[in-house]
């Protein structure tokens, strides 16, 4: 029998399992699930912790961005860069005034749902930010550091 985390893990047949069988199962699962989730926390803060070491290491380093060979003999480029963050605070607020702008010939920037057409409004808010003009009611902006990470072609050995 596979285990539970297995990506071939089967459920056996009701009919081939006792209640306490059944019960132990549950519990394993449900165990494993929430050991997974708690892991899972872990591996976000990790992930964060060392995207932030990862940047103040290539900065320290003078470079903009830099090739990096894996383990697995891929490389790849990582390159800080920094990302506009755009959030709604007040959607109130923004409601009003994105009812008022589309009404005006403006952009609609929810759907008929009504839900938020998010890239409408990621798009709209960086060009307003960028053409330095004020955001609309409700809209907070702040900056963020990321890295891109993309596969770099393997160097090529020269010829002695």
């Amino acid at each position: 029998m596979s285990e539970p985390g297995d990506v071939g893990f089967e459920l056996p047949d009701a009919r081939d399992l006792s209640v306490v069988e059944a019960g132990r199962l549950w519990d394993k699962i449900d165990r494993a699930a929430t050991e997974a989730n708690a892991r899972a926390v872990r591996l976000k803060q990790h992930r964060a912790a060392v995207k932030d070491l990862a940047i103040r290491v290539v900065e320290a380093s003078g470079q903009t961005s830099a090739r990096v060979p894996l383990e697995d003999g891929r490389e790849i480029q990582m390159t800080p860069y920094d990302w506009e963050v755009f959030a709604i605070k007040d959607e109130g607020a923004f409601k009003e005034w994105a009812a008022e702008f589309a009404s005006e010939g403006g952009e609609d920037f929810y759907d008929s749902s009504p839900k938020l057409r998010e890239g409408i409004f990621l798009d709209y808010m960086r060009m307003r930010s960028q053409s330095r003009q004020p955001l609309p009611p409700g809209v907070t902006r702040w900056s963020d550091v990321r890295i891109s990470r993309t596969a770099a072609a393997p160097r090529r050995k020269r010829a002695t």
